[in-house]
């Protein structure tokens, strides 16, 4: 059921200004497990710690 408080992207690009300096990146590392002489394969590592 459809209400005055429904979620659409008019309203979440009408709030993203306001939310933006609240909003913390993730640094995020992509490594090639092959340099640890494994088969070949992309891995992306979230670096949490370093927020």
């Amino acid at each position: 059921m459809l209400n005055g408080n429904s979620i659409t992207r008019e309203r979440i690009a009408a709030m993203e200004p306001r939310i933006r300096p609240f909003v913390r990146h993730t640094p995020v590392l992509r490594v090639d497990i092959a340099d640890f002489g494994r088969p070949p394969l992309g891995v992306d590592l979230k670096l949490e710690c370093l927020q």
